[in-house]
Formats: C-alpha cells, sequence, structure tokens
C-alpha cells in the first residue's frame, strides 16, 4: 500500500494542469438494437432494391422499426437495420446478403452484450442469449493529448492503475482507472480493455461494447467466414 500511495503522490503532481486527452470521434453512433452498415457499389435506387430484398431474410431483422426493419441512406452509402432485442445477428449471412445483391460490405456497426473471457490468450466477449464468440481487437493508436502544459496527465493516473492492479488491489485499480478515463475519454478505457495488465478487471465480467465487424482479408477467398471485431467504444462494463 505504501507503495501504491507513492504513485498517488506522483500521480497529482503530473496532474496539477488538469489537460484532457482529446475524445475520439467512432465513425458511426450505433443505437440499440440496432446495425450500420456500410456499402460499396450502392449508388442507385435499383441498387437499395436489391439490397433490401436480400437483407429482407435477415432472421434478427425487426421489421415493426423503421421501414420494414431497414432505411437505406444512398448518399452515405449506408444501411440502418432494425434488430430483434436479445437475437444475435449472424454476421456472415447479412455478408452474404450484401455479396448476393452485388454490392460490398465494408463494414458493420454493432452492439455487443455479453460477458468478457480470455480465450487461446486473447480476450473475447460471448454474446448473451446466443453464446457467439466474438475475439475482440482494439485500436492500435493511443488517446492524443491537447497542446497543454505539457504531459499526459491521464497516464500518470493509468499507471498507477496498472500498478495498483498488478498488486491485486483491484477496488483501488477501478478508481484510479476511472480518473484516468475521466481525464482521457473512452479512448482510454478501450485502450485499458486491451490492456492484458489490466485483465484482472475484465476476465468474467459483463460488458457491453460497440465495435466494427470488418473483412480485411480477401473475403471473396473466404467467402466472408474470416472477419476482424475491433472495439470502437466502450459502452458499459459491470461486474
Amino acid at each position: 500500500m505504501k507503495k501504491i500511495m507513492h504513485c498517488i503522490v506522483i500521480g497529482g503532481c503530473l496532474l496539477a494542469s488538469g489537460t484532457k486527452a482529446e475524445e475520439p470521434v467512432a465513425p458511426v453512433n450505433v443505437r440499440p438494437n440496432q446495425a450500420v452498415l456500410e456499402v460499396k457499389g450502392m449508388v442507385c435506387p435499383r441498387c437499395a432494391k436489391a439490397v433490401y430484398k436480400q437483407l429482407s431474410g435477415i432472421v434478427a431483422l425487426d421489421r415493426s422499426q423503421l421501414q420494414d426493419g431497414l432505411l437505406i441512406d444512398l448518399d452515405k452509402k449506408q444501411i440502418v437495420m432494425a434488430l430483434l432485442p436479445g437475437k444475435s445477428v449472424d454476421c456472415h449471412k447479412v455478408w452474404q446478403a450484401i455479396k448476393e445483391s452485388d454490392c460490398e460490405l465494408l463494414r458493420l456497426h454493432l452492439r455487443l452484450r455479453g460477458r468478457l473471457e480470455k480465450k487461446g490468450g486473447h480476450l473475447v466477449l460471448r454474446e448473451d442469449g446466443g453464446g457467439q464468440v466474438y475475439p475482440i481487437s482494439f485500436p492500435p493508436e493511443k488517446p492524443r493529448v491537447r497542446k497543454g502544459n505539457g504531459k499526459d496527465e491521464f497516464l500518470a493516473w493509468y499507471r498507477v492503475a496498472t500498478m495498483a492492479c498488478a498488486m491485486g488491489n483491484l477496488d483501488e485499480s477501478k478508481k484510479f482507472l476511472d480518473k484516468a478515463v475521466e481525464l482521457g475519454g473512452n479512448g482510454v478505457m478501450l485502450m485499458a480493455l486491451g490492456d492484458v495488465s489490466l485483465e484482472k478487471l475484465w476476465v468474467g465480467q459483463q460488458a457491453a461494447l460497440q465495435v466494427e465487424i470488418c473483412w480485411p482479408h480477401n473475403p471473396d477467398a473466404t467467402r466472408g467466414k474470416l472477419q476482424l471485431t475491433l472495439a470502437e467504444r466502450v459502452i458499459e462494463v459491470t461486474p
């Protein structure tokens, strides 16, 4: 505990100027029970009609919302899907539906809620309901800091949180991390979720994440089965 208190004093000195990190802006803000699709090649009403027809067969689609479950924006090349509450989305079938309409699904944004687990050395989210498992990847960028009096103050709190976690003081670690997130924003929370030195805080916990699902490695060759799940925003993590 003496070591932790020593780190708190150091952190307090670094935090004197009160600089905050710039909040990263997610490209899409996904509402609960919705998914947002970014589609390449959807350029005319005929394309939109073909996409609409193919997506109408998705089991998780909530036809009571939007326009029979879908809202297509040709200008943005985006589609909003209304989803049945608690129903898991088969992302591969969504990819297939877009391909069969002669378009290309670039990215699928949605919210995932479930239990965080460790599998094969990686953090995964086991979705509530269907139990589908998503290996979670994280953006490589660290939170950017506005120009101020100099130092990455939120990192001081972050370092103290990692030290407390390593010593088994999980409650203290959470408090220090909360302060780091307060100063640094959601980008700090994303960084922490992907940090193995803080994994004791997450494994076994319930979480809600906004993720981007994409198909980076020749999706035609893999028939859309090889997908990447990238965490965009931490909505909540609870014991």
